[in-house]
């Protein structure tokens, strides 16, 4: 009897399919492993055993391995289910990624807590100014989020705390203008007058209440002559900021 080969029949990888080794597992890892003080020892496990080298595992595998998922007293059936064999190399990559990340939650936490702790220490009038900004997008965003807000004013970065804190009035000045250009270029809905009553009432630190609400008129009064001595050119102030705080006063009385 006479076989005929059919090449249709052989079965093929599909094309663009990943193959998930130990080599790939490694080569995917951050840096910071490397300073674990129980990488070399999990290398030198993997270097005397080529036939680890070898091994094929399939997305989920290198899922829960990547992602350090399994604890040591479901090993057994870990290494059953894939088809692993037991080696020291598995226990000791899990504990090293562990670790690994449990300290960049750990930093995560940190980080979260110093900006927080920034956000609080920011002049008064700034937060309530942030709280304005975030109500004024939901109001005009189909969906009540505020995108625009979270990405360019809520801090996510120490160096981007620090840099407010940093921030004197003109600072300032200049962040909003830019985070107004932002906004209006995302909600072409937002009056115009609405960012202008905003504005002015930025740039004389008087924060309204709402979002069309406008202060009083001895504070704006207040807040203008403040600002005019430290702005005035005659008093080696900047001539432009001057220009900003008389419109302020100017467009805030005027829409009393």
């Amino acid at each position: 009897m006479v076989y005929y080969y059919n090449s249709t029949m052989r079965r093929r990888r599909p094309v663009g399919r990943k193959i998930y080794t130990i080599s790939y597992l490694l080569d995917k890892q951050p840096k910071a492993i490397r300073k674990d003080k129980n990488y070399q020892l999990m290398i030198s496990y993997l270097q005397k055993a080529s036939p680890l080298i070898s091994i094929r595992f399939n997305k989920r595998c290198y899922s829960l391995l990547n992602n350090a998922v399994i604890k040591p007293e479901h090993l057994e059936n870990f290494y059953r289910t894939y088809g692993l064999p037991k080696h020291p190399f598995f226990p000791l990559f899990f504990m090293i990624k562990r670790q690994y990340l449990i300290n960049r939650e750990n930093k995560k936490i940190e980080r979260q807590e110093y900006i927080d702790e920034k956000m609080k220490n920011l002049p008064l009038h700034i937060e309530g100014f942030f709280n304005l900004l975030a109500n004024l997008e939901i109001k005009y965003n189909r969906a009540g989020q505020n995108p625009v807000y979270k990405q360019t004013i809520m801090a996510k970065t120490k160096k981007q705390v620090d840099r407010y804190s940093s921030f004197g009035h003109p600072d300032w000045l200049i962040f909003m203008d830019d985070y107004f250009a932002s906004l209006t270029g995302q909600y072409e809905r937002i009056p115009a007058d609405t960012i202008d009553r905003l504005s002015a009432c930025f740039i004389l630190k008087c924060i309204p209440d709402s979002i069309n609400s406008l202060p009083g008129h001895s504070q704006i009064k207040t807040q203008y002559r403040s600002f005019s001595k430290e702005f005035h050119p005659d008093t080696g102030g900047d001539p432009r900021l001057f220009i900003r705080v008389k419109w302020a006063r100017d467009y805030l009385l005027d829409n009393k």
